[in-house]
């Protein structure tokens, strides 16, 4: 499933503080904003996978405008960032699971991959990781 919750990231002069409205005592914090947006991306897909795998209902995300209001209430600075959780993917990356595919390379590329020694499949993956930015 893919879910979207909006995080107010609030700096209190050392580091960025993330919590979710809608989630119950998530929340995660970092100092720079960039180390923020991964932790908070990290704390969210583990919260939901949570909440999927004991069967805990999972809160529909409040609107913008709602989320807001609550900053503007608890919170002096902040910014509002949509923070995307896919779950199929998220419990995927956590197993050893392999797929066997079958791909063609030019001969070339293959005769020196041979003589290198170098594992394609690992090459492969590990360009596909880094063209999803998930390293």
């Amino acid at each position: 499933m893919n879910y979207i919750y909006f995080g107010i990231f609030e700096f209190d002069g050392e580091k960025y503080e993330v919590t979710f409205p809608d989630l119950e005592n998530i929340r995660t914090s970092a100092p720079t904003i960039e180390e923020a947006l991964e932790q908070a991306e990290e704390v969210l897909e583990g919260a939901v996978v949570l909440y999927e795998n004991i069967g805990k209902k999972i809160p529909e995300p409040c609107k913008i405008q709602t989320i807001r209001k609550i900053a503007k209430n608890s919170a002096k600075s902040f910014e509002i960032f949509p923070v995307r959780v896919n779950t199929k993917l998220a419990l995927a990356k956590n197993t050893e699971q392999f797929d066997r595919k079958s791909v063609t390379i030019e001969h070339y590329l293959n005769l020196l991959a041979k003589e290198n020694h170098i594992n394609v499949s690992k090459v492969l993956n590990d360009a596909l990781k880094e063209k999803f930015s998930l390293n």
